[in-house]
């Protein structure tokens, strides 16, 4: 399980902290960072986030008050040096209020608290795909998945942990059982996971180093599912 998180705070030294804790906890990636209440709203529209840590005390717009503007909330903790805002944070549907200076033990309970939700979660309501490859049938879940590859009859099914299943499937099949489970098709021959790209142009994508083409045909649609340059 790999959680995207975002970083929001107006300082650098605790963007800096908050980064370093999410080195120790290994389901937990650090996805960009952001230093005002306007700049954390197009990483949002960028990237797919699991989790926000959000101070309160910022310029222009409050995290409280950014929070309450949004009409998709992401999951969010609020890591900030007031300790009056607690009552209205959990108003707010907060996971957890972290006052500053924040120990790592506090840090991981906070975590801790929104990992325990999102594994119920998924033992809910797991989505996966069931692949017949080498003479086996793999269950393979979404989450797992960063990229497809076609080739020609057949697709390459790359995952997280460097797995590599080859399955009798068209693109066009695969593209229609990945329909709304987070994938785009930027090229004739590959389809990816929107959560797991690392950097894009016009030209490319990549995904855990890899680097994958933008086909013409699909560049406009693609570009734009994934926030713009």
């Amino acid at each position: 399980m790999s959680i995207e998180c975002l970083i929001v705070d107006d300082e650098p030294l605790a963007i800096r902290v908050i980064a370093k804790y999410l080195e120790k906890v290994p389901d937990l990636h650090l996805k960009a960072t952001a230093y005002s209440a306007m700049e954390t709203m197009s990483k949002l529209n960028q990237y797919e986030i699991d989790l926000v840590f959000l101070d309160i005390d910022m310029p222009e717009i409050s995290g409280m008050d950014l929070i309450k503007s949004l009409s998709k909330k992401p999951s969010f903790i609020f890591v900030t040096a007031y300790r009056e805002f607690a009552a209205e944070a959990f108003e707010v549907d907060a996971i957890d209020y972290l006052v500053k200076p924040v120990s790592f033990p506090r840090f991981l309970k906070a975590v801790n608290k929104f990992l325990l939700s999102v594994r119920e979660k998924y033992a809910a309501n797991e989505n996966y795909l069931q692949i017949r490859s080498d003479r086996k049938t793999h269950k393979v879940y979404m989450r797992s998945i960063l990229y497809i590859e076609g080739l020609k009859d057949y697709v390459k099914v790359h995952q997280e942990n460097g797995e590599i299943l080859i399955t009798h499937k068209t693109m066009s099949g695969m593209e229609n059982l990945l329909d709304g489970q987070g994938f785009i098709r930027c090229h004739k021959s590959y389809l990816v996971r929107i959560s797991k790209i690392d950097v894009f142009t016009n030209e490319y994508l990549e995904i855990s180093g890899k680097q994958i083409p933008i086909g013409r045909k699909y560049r406009k649609t693609a570009i734009e599912n994934l926030g713009g340059l």
